[in-house]
């Protein structure tokens, strides 16, 4: 039971960028519950996308089905290896990112599309900078990705070594986790020109408040 706890949090994280997320806030509730599902059913996500009442009722059964996905892809990733249950569960949400993202466009106004990326962006911490249409917005430099790739590694690895007292302590968890995420995208953004950081700042948009809930029935 253990290792699946620690397998659901892994793929939780994960989900945030494609992607993985913590709450902004190092004490915020909710914790590991930033990806997609839990943007989309956000009260304040929808407040300050400022979805109608259809709109809502659309994106909160994308939510549902998308978590749905994830409880059965836990069961599958389980077993594997930390490297292959991270690998796949990247995969994983990559493609259920981009149906998302299909479905989404059939749902929002252009400037709601606009806006529900740029809280992604900014929830997603370092994690978005793996997202092949931010370093393509970027024109980062292989030079770049190269570097980027090892700090997201380094931040991978330290994330396990928290998983391991998570059960212990959890709000000492997520705020060494908040910490760290932190400190990895401040890295990440002091590797970019001027260019490149005007260019970001343009991708995250005004700043969002965002406060993880924890999903239905938990």
């Amino acid at each position: 039971m253990k290792h699946f706890r620690v397998a659901a949090t892994a793929l939780g994280l994960i989900a945030l960028m494609t992607l993985p997320a913590l709450a902004q806030r190092a004490g915020g509730g909710g914790g590991m519950m930033g990806g997609p599902a839990a943007l989309l059913s956000n009260k304040g996500v929808q407040k300050e996308l400022k979805l109608d009442d259809s709109q809502v009722t659309k994106v909160t059964k994308i939510a549902d089905d998308m978590r749905t996905k994830q409880r059965e892809a836990m069961q599958a990733l389980g077993d594997l290896s930390p490297e292959e249950r991270r690998e796949k569960g990247m995969a994983l949400n990559r493609s259920m990112s981009s149906d998302t993202n299909k479905a989404l466009i059939e749902i929002f106004k252009p400037d709601q599309t606009k806006r529900y990326h740029q809280i992604r962006r900014q929830v997603g911490g370092a994690d978005t900078f793996s997202d092949p249409s931010v370093a393509s917005e970027l024109k980062l430099t292989d030079d770049q990705k190269t570097k980027i790739k090892d700090l997201l590694s380094s931040q991978q690895a330290q994330m396990r070594e928290i998983f391991a007292t998570i059960q212990d302590d959890r709000e000492g968890a997520m705020k060494k986790m908040a910490e760290m995420r932190k400190e990895i995208k401040d890295k990440i953004v002091a590797l970019m020109s001027a260019d490149q950081k005007k260019t970001w700042e343009i991708l995250l948009g005004e700043p969002f408040d965002y406060v993880a809930t924890p999903p239905p029935g938990r």
